[in-house]
């Protein structure tokens, strides 16, 4: 049986990014350096022999425009799905991370950071927010459909946000949550049995993304 493939993407550089504020569901804006990031990523993807018969985005600005960007390469349009987007932050959307970082919410961290692993993917930030296996469960349904739609041995690129992949491999892979970080256009490839969606899905590589 020939594995389908998908590679899940974060969008380029947004405006806040540089601002270093954080977004959740904010729909800001790509910023011209996030441009720039993409036309990279298409680059290096052709490089290294990868195409798409598919690519799949967050309905974000800022992941949406990524998506159209890479998509041209192979002369396709992104799909949006809303299973893809950023999980919502609450009273942090829109704050700036030193401040998120600092004194006043150094509690939440810390106990987050001391959880055990399985504890840890079922607890949000804040009540009444998204855990991490609620959005790794969103994302990778969406992952699934557009492998089943395309079959195997297809690629898929899925283009999202980077706690929906902090979450993927913190719930698929046993990632320390708290421990992964990636650059903006990071990403992490599967390979996925188009037919069977009860088989975990095998972390075949990244790029970007650090684990400690």
């Amino acid at each position: 049986l020939k594995m389908a493939r998908v590679v899940i993407c974060r969008h380029g550089t947004s405006l806040w990014n540089l601002e270093k504020r954080w977004q959740g569901e904010k729909d800001i804006d790509l910023a011209p350096e996030g441009e720039e990031q993409a036309h990279k990523q298409a680059e290096q993807f052709t490089e290294l022999g990868i195409h798409f018969n598919a690519v799949h985005s967050t309905d974000l600005k800022r992941g949406y425009r990524t998506a159209e960007i890479l998509a041209a390469t192979d002369g396709l349009a992104p799909v949006a799905d809303a299973r893809l987007r950023e999980c919502s932050l609450g009273v942090w959307e829109g704050m700036h991370r030193n401040e998120i970082k600092g004194p006043q919410y150094a509690h939440i961290f810390e106990r987050l950071n001391a959880m055990p692993h399985e504890e840890r993917i079922h607890t949000a930030y804040f009540d009444g927010l998204e855990t991490p296996f609620d959005m790794a469960t969103r994302a990778r349904a969406a992952a699934m459909d557009a492998i089943q739609t395309c079959g195997s041995g297809s690629c898929v690129l899925i283009i999202t946000h980077s706690t929906i992949m902090e979450a993927l491999l913190a719930v698929e892979h046993g990632h320390h949550f708290e421990g992964i970080s990636m650059r903006n256009l990071a990403w992490f490839e599967w390979a996925i049995d188009a037919n069977d969606s009860s088989q975990p899905p095998v972390l075949t590589r990244t790029d970007g993304i650090t684990f400690s």
